[in-house]
């Protein structure tokens, strides 16, 4: 998938390739990742996030990547082939929660999720030396989902967008998980999520 985001007077083209752009700079396997918990600056409800930086990032000037997870998944999500990318390249990590699994009217696409995912980078930029021009954000299926709203939300925050398999009809996707009249379990996320039947 490609967009095409306007920051200022300058386009920037942006495929789900771009990680193959930087060099890499580290080839050993990662560690684990770190947890910390960030105060919503929106309602003050504390949210997970999981992350890694290099000894590096409080000197020098690093990237970023922002990895969201699935639908139906959380911040505890194995997303260890982005890790993995962000660690051999140099890159900070960032895993936010943005308020857990699309079942409830907050997580999905809310001002206070899209909110958590702002807090977590904002965090990330008080802590280390964040590189503004290489904050990039990927997201699979409602990852993906995610990932698209926050390139039309806030499309000065990130330097490129990846979204794989993005939702971008809750109608269709709730008519899809339902068959013979019975709403398969997205189907009832996505009515959740939505105070009912889209």
């Amino acid at each position: 998938m490609f967009l095409t985001l306007r920051r200022g007077a300058d386009y920037f083209l942006i495929a789900v390739a771009f990680l193959a752009a930087a060099s890499p700079t580290v080839a050993a396997d990662p560690p684990s990742l770190s947890e910390t918990r960030i105060v919503s600056t929106i309602d003050g409800i504390e949210q997970p996030v999981r992350y890694w930086a290099p000894d590096t990032a409080t000197e020098e000037s690093t990237p970023v990547l922002v990895s969201l997870h699935t639908w139906s998944s959380d911040y505890t999500q194995d997303r260890s082939e982005w890790y993995h990318e962000a660690f051999k390249r140099g890159w900070i990590y960032l895993q936010p929660n943005f308020r857990g699994a699309n079942d409830h009217p907050e997580a999905c696409g809310s001002p206070l999720a899209r909110q958590d995912i702002l807090d977590a980078l904002d965090w990330a930029i008080a802590k280390y030396q964040v590189d503004p021009q290489r904050i990039y954000l990927s997201g699979v299926s409602g990852g993906g989902h995610m990932s698209l709203l926050m390139a039309a939300r806030h499309p000065e925050r990130f330097s490129a967008v990846s979204a794989w398999v993005g939702i971008t009809d809750l109608t269709k996707w709730y008519e899809f998980h339902t068959k013979d009249g019975e709403p398969g379990r997205y189907a009832q996320m996505v009515a959740a999520s939505c105070g009912g039947p889209p």
